[in-house]
């Protein structure tokens, strides 16, 4: 039904009134990673697949947006000179298939993309455990486990119930849990393959194929020769409130990324978009230029740089909400319903 409406919008020129309304304002898009298999059904506001995005640029072009590089389109804003309904393209954590996906579709278009990658699993070149956990209790059909558990990181368990979504997630968390605090890498890949075979998964099969991992040295040197702008992500994925180690995180993200990048990296996201307005001036200090949130909306001339809004585009998203968006029709919208709250307040 709301697909039908937007639809009708549309075709009534709501949208591109809106265009008209929003024009001088810049619109960054979100992306992760596209599905290998069916990440997608998984995780869809994280996952999406290749055609899905593919779409997505399309829709850009046939409707005349204007895609520029992030720093480009940041200095343009500032002076005034943005191109009317300009759209920044972004991807987050750098998974390894982005070079034949992202990046190839971006380069087929002439679209400028920008990576910002997370730098830990980039230089272990193994999946990445929170999120292999996840998937594979939700990929799984066993109704439980019996027996040790130890190997999985269960060694307290002799009995668990996958059969309950809220008895699965526990579970699903007490073993990242325990991987995280009781293991390194090694370990926690051993959790992984011990889990897979108890749920009667491939773990090589998901390796080999790549699944769940980030791009290494050969693969962001390849997209950086391809005019790719690579960015900040932090090492760990992780930005803590505390400055030592906030800081530690962007050092060690600089100093595996800027020697494939060959300059200093300036642009910076949040992982998971979480920040804090106590971390703005450490951000400074460190000579970051920008930081995107996943905070929806436009960004306008004299936001701050430091918290820059998003769209985060997702697989459940049609074509015709994601050009509401886009157009700035539904942040209209949101404008409208929130001033008629303050006034019924």
């Amino acid at each position: 039904m709301k697909d039908r409406v937007y639809g009708m919008l549309r075709r009534l020129g709501a949208f591109y009134l809106m265009r008209r309304l929003f024009r001088h304002k810049l619109m960054i898009l979100c992306y992760h990673g596209i599905s290998l298999d069916d990440e997608h059904e998984w995780w869809p506001g994280v996952f999406m697949t290749e055609d899905k995005f593919r779409g997505r640029l399309k829709l850009l072009k046939n409707h005349g947006y204007t895609v520029l590089g992030l720093g480009d389109a940041l200095e343009k804003l500032s002076t005034g000179t943005l191109p009317p309904n300009s759209i920044v393209i972004t991807a987050d954590d750098g998974y390894l298939n982005s070079p034949e996906t992202l990046v190839e579709s971006c380069q087929e278009y002439g679209y400028p993309l920008t990576i910002y990658v997370t730098s830990y699993y980039a230089e272990k070149q193994t999946p990445i455990f929170n999120l292999m956990v996840q998937y594979v209790l939700w990929k799984t059909d066993k109704s439980s486990l019996k027996g040790d558990l130890s190997a999985i990181g269960l060694p307290e368990a002799d009995h668990i119930d996958l059969g309950d979504s809220v008895e699965k997630k526990k579970w699903c968390e007490r073993i990242i849990s325990y991987g995280r605090v009781n293991c390194d890498e090694n370990g926690r890949q051993s959790i992984l393959k011990a889990l897979c075979d108890r749920m009667e998964l491939n773990y090589g099969a998901m390796v080999t194929a790549g699944m769940f991992r980030i791009m290494g040295k050969k693969e962001l040197q390849m997209i950086v020769e391809q005019g790719v702008d690579v960015q900040l992500h932090t090492h760990r994925h992780v930005f803590p409130l505390d400055k030592d180690q906030a800081s530690r995180e962007i050092h060690e993200n600089r100093e595996f990324l800027e020697p494939l990048a060959c300059r200093p990296l300036e642009h910076f996201c949040y992982p998971s978009g979480k920040w804090d307005p106590a971390q703005l001036p450490w951000l400074n200090e460190l000579n970051i230029r920008s930081a995107t949130t996943c905070n929806l909306g436009f960004v306008s001339e004299g936001d701050d740089h430091l918290t820059l809004r998003r769209y985060l585009d997702k697989q459940t998203i049609s074509d015709n909400e994601f050009l509401a968006e886009i157009s700035g029709f539904l942040a209209f919208a949101r404008q409208v319903r929130g001033r008629v709250r303050s006034l019924w307040n």
